[in-house]
């Protein structure tokens, strides 16, 4: 394990975006994680908010993507705030969400998978709820988490936004570069003029080449690591 470890997380689900980010990855020999809100691929349905400005892609897409080696995971059923919401119906969306994923995604396992959470927010009963489904889950907080272990569960995230995030994503990575390590994992969401706070792909490109030459670095998705270090 390097001391460094690295997760880029992609939220939403874009068809141009996810296209794009597993052509990158792949040409510095990695793999993106891509976290798929399990309605949006249905015709008609509603974007949660104006930060869902482009197409969504579809699950013969992410399958392809999945046996390309990149990880998919959950984004809600329909991408809505647990606090805003009763938690019997946290309850019931999370198993819609499950069992969507289980008929759409070939060899989908929810105790092998990370629940990226829509807004990166949680209610207690709920981030409960998740640890009994899921191997982990990953909420806003403090982003630099411990190495992964047996006992990990919950995966804190940084996200940057409404604007482009380039410029202060740099300046957590360099902190981060010069600290004494651990495990850093990104919430992020489209390239270019995709989403919330998107990453320019040229800048993301040459961020991946920089990282992925760097002994101490390992990027790695969540789901990856968490199985590859438990």
């Amino acid at each position: 394990m390097g001391t460094h470890l690295i997760s880029f997380t992609f939220d939403d689900g874009f068809e141009k975006s996810g296209r794009n980010l597993a052509a990158m990855f792949e040409e510095f020999g990695l793999r993106t994680s891509l976290s798929i809100i399990a309605r949006g691929a249905e015709p008609g349905f509603p974007p949660p908010d104006e930060w869902h400005n482009a197409p969504r892609g579809s699950w013969e897409l992410w399958n392809e993507l999945a046996a390309r080696g990149h990880e998919i995971n959950p984004h809600g059923l329909d991408h809505t705030n647990p606090r805003s919401f009763p938690e019997d119906e946290n309850a019931r969306k999370l198993e819609e969400c499950i069992a969507i994923f289980r008929e759409k995604l070939g060899g989908f396992d929810p105790a092998k998978s990370v629940y990226c959470c829509p807004y990166n927010s949680v209610t207690p009963q709920f981030e409960e709820l998740l640890r009994k489904k899921f191997r982990g889950y990953r909420p806003g907080g403090n982003p630099v988490n411990p190495p992964p272990s047996k006992a990990a569960r919950r995966i804190n995230c940084w996200s940057d936004g409404p604007g482009n995030a380039d410029a202060n994503l740099e300046a957590l990575i360099n902190r981060f570069l010069s600290s004494a390590g651990g495990w850093l994992v990104l919430g992020m969401h489209g390239l270019d003029e995709e989403g919330w706070g998107p990453l320019s792909s040229g800048y993301l490109r040459n961020l991946l080449k920089r990282l992925s030459s760097d002994n101490r670095v390992e990027v790695i998705g969540p789901t990856t690591a968490l199985a590859k270090y438990s």
